[in-house]
């Protein structure tokens, strides 16, 4: 009798263990929303929570109200596709994918007595378990930056047609240049990342690489991606990203990017790259540098890489009394007590967080819940100044069994549906030449709009896109930039 009670008692204090774990990571809205708006929802209902592919799911709010933001909640993840209705309409007013533990929905004010919601596509039996509702008018201030990440390949390369590309199997991110003659979508960026032209070696040096696709030397490729990108974008500001990951560009004896980056940054050669960095930002007249490097492996190349940053930090501020800017690409994994610290991140005006490339269970690489909300809390976290903090978004698809293939959004742009999943009709081919047919995710105009006015509503300094050569630069209404443009502007109209 004994051994049973005691076998019972622990069996209780497993469960209760087991509870505090699962209520310690319920999904909680932040304070930024719960603290400053009021959940006009909080005195509704469901009338129905759950069902099948097809079936709804309808909330009263018990009175008519005004609101901008749903957020819900699913138990599981079995809804892949979602629609939003108000009242009886037959036309939804919203549509995308996944509702997961914790999915924020944004659009222009509704004005309803109850939403109802359809599970448009399922893998198995859903059921939701929480409805919150908010207007909120928080607005995108004038410090709120967007940031482009702009290749000199493909503001060198010749431009290709969009459409052909759906065609003939050209779906890929390294396919076409940048049409000079459209600058509407530029013209809703505030902020310019040029990459992929300039380099430095292990000692320091900086090296310019050259476009295959362009006469001229690697210094004159630059040049002249630099030039047209200011007749494309005059207002905005532009920085420059530095690597040191070309092991044939960068031939120095290293044979590895960590290696190359330390010894350029961790040695006497530190004070050579910084001297060399401050010479090519007078030389272009550039408003800073930037840095995209992922690939540390050990605390030491942390320590190496951040201290670095502090020092060139030192550096800019001493030269140009704060008026140049330092930024940084840094994966949602390299943030960290033991990587890239806290008072790595301070060094930075900005920090682009790259939330994509980070798959799920179903193999999409950027949902809302994984690559928006977690990435948020995770910044959070680890102690980052918000307001710097640049949510990153691609504009561009990865195959769900995480081949080495990176699509263009601009083929899509006019096919891509409400699920953000698309089979290409023609295979791809990847990054090591083998020919692919995986279902490819995308973030469609929704879930760009969805994830800024989420950054809005959070401080966050802006949003960063990586890369603009992916937009359907030729359409602003089917432009991604396009739907950043219109959240900012539907906030900012409230």
């Amino acid at each position: 009798m004994k051994t049973l009670i005691s076998l019972i008692l622990i069996a209780i204090l497993v469960i209760s263990l087991v509870a505090l774990v699962l209520a310690g990571c319920e999904t909680k809205t932040p304070s930024e929303i719960a603290d400053n708006y009021q959940d006009l929802a909080a005195a509704g209902e469901f009338q129905s929570d759950s069902g099948e592919q097809g079936d709804f799911a309808e909330f009263s709010f018990g009175k008519e109200i005004t609101f901008n933001t749903l957020i819900l909640r699913e138990s599981g993840s079995k809804i892949t596709q979602f629609s939003l209705f108000k009242d009886d309409e037959s036309e939804p007013f919203y549509s995308s994918d996944l509702i997961e533990a914790y999915r924020v929905c944004s659009f222009e004010p509704i004005t309803a007595s109850k939403v109802r919601i359809r599970a448009d596509k399922c893998d198995k039996k859903w059921s939701l378990k929480g409805l919150e509702a908010y207007y909120i008018d928080k607005k995108a201030g004038d410090d709120f930056r967007i940031m482009g990440y702009i290749t000199v390949d493909s503001l060198c390369m010749p431009v290709l047609d969009a459409d052909e590309g759906i065609e003939d199997g050209s779906y890929g991110d390294q396919d076409g240049g940048i049409d000079e003659s459209y600058t509407a979508v530029f013209e809703t960026v505030t902020q310019f990342n040029l990459i992929s032209g300039v380099y430095f070696t292990g000692a320091g040096e900086i090296v310019y690489k050259d476009i295959a696709s362009h006469e001229g030397s690697g210094e004159e490729d630059f040049e002249y991606a630099l030039e047209k990108l200011r007749r494309m974008a005059p207002n905005a500001e532009i920085v420059v990203t530095v690597l040191a990951n070309d092991n044939t560009l960068c031939d120095d004896g290293y044979s590895d990017t960590i290696s190359r980056h330390n010894a350029a940054m961790g040695t006497t050669n530190a004070e050579k790259l910084t001297k060399n960095l401050l010479n090519l930002i007078d030389r272009w007249d550039v408003d800073g540098v930037s840095f995209d490097y992922e690939y540390p492996s050990s605390s030491e190349d942390y320590r190496t890489y951040g201290e670095y940053l502090i020092s060139l930090r030192k550096a800019l501020d001493e030269k140009y009394g704060g008026k140049k800017l330092l930024t940084a690409a840094i994966a949602d994994w390299c943030m960290g007590k033991r990587t890239f610290k806290r008072e790595y991140m301070d060094a930075l005006d900005q920090i682009e967080v790259m939330a994509y490339d980070l798959f799920d269970e179903r193999g999409y690489h950027s949902t809302f819940y994984k690559a928006c909300y977690q990435i948020v809390e995770n910044c959070r976290k680890n102690g980052a100044d918000m307001s710097k903090v640049h949510l990153g978004v691609p504009y561009y698809s990865r195959p769900t069994n995480k081949d080495s293939f990176w699509g263009n959004y601009k083929v899509v742009s006019s096919v891509l549906p409400p699920s953000n999943v698309y089979t290409f009709p023609e295979p791809y081919t990847d990054l090591d030449g083998n020919s692919g047919s995986a279902p490819n995710y995308f973030n469609d105009r929704q879930m760009i709009y969805d994830k800024t006015s989420y950054a809005i509503d959070m401080g966050l300094g802006g949003m960063m896109i990586w890369h603009m050569a992916c937009d359907d630069t030729q359409n602003l209404e089917k432009s991604l930039t396009g739907a950043m443009k219109q959240a900012i502007e539907d906030r900012n109209a409230l």
